[in-house]
């Protein structure tokens, strides 16, 4: 059976609205939408928590709005950093592999090198 999102996108409209190609589904804080933003925010804190969340496969954390696991939330601020606030400028693609692999990286004890930063690109304007 194959896995839903095997790529994550993000494109910005005319008008500089950000589209996903997946639905928000948690919520840290219930007035603050997922965002992806070039500092530390709530939004893209979010962003990272909604990500995680579709990649993980466990459930036991209640946010404001949601239900996501506690991992998720623990790993959101550094996933951010590592991996959202470097994406690049407009619209971008990030495959699931390239989160697999980080979260893989953040595990101990399972080998293997730490990437230093997602593994994302530019979406054709």
């Amino acid at each position: 059976m194959p896995r839903p999102h095997q790529e994550f996108r993000c494109r910005i409209d005319r008008a500089g609205r950000q589209h996903f190609n997946f639905a928000q589904r948690i919520w840290l804080r219930r007035s603050v939408p997922m965002a992806c933003t070039r500092t530390h925010s709530t939004a893209v804190v979010t962003l990272a928590v909604n990500l995680l969340t579709m990649v993980l496969d466990e459930r036991d954390y209640r946010a404001a709005v949601g239900l996501t696991c506690r991992r998720a939330v623990t790993l959101a601020r550094k996933f951010a950093e590592d991996c959202l606030l470097t994406a690049p400028d407009g619209s971008w693609v990030m495959p699931r592999d390239a989160i697999e692999a980080w979260i893989r990286s953040r595990s101990g004890g399972h080998g293997g090198t730490v990437p230093e930063r997602c593994r994302h690109s530019r979406l054709p304007q």
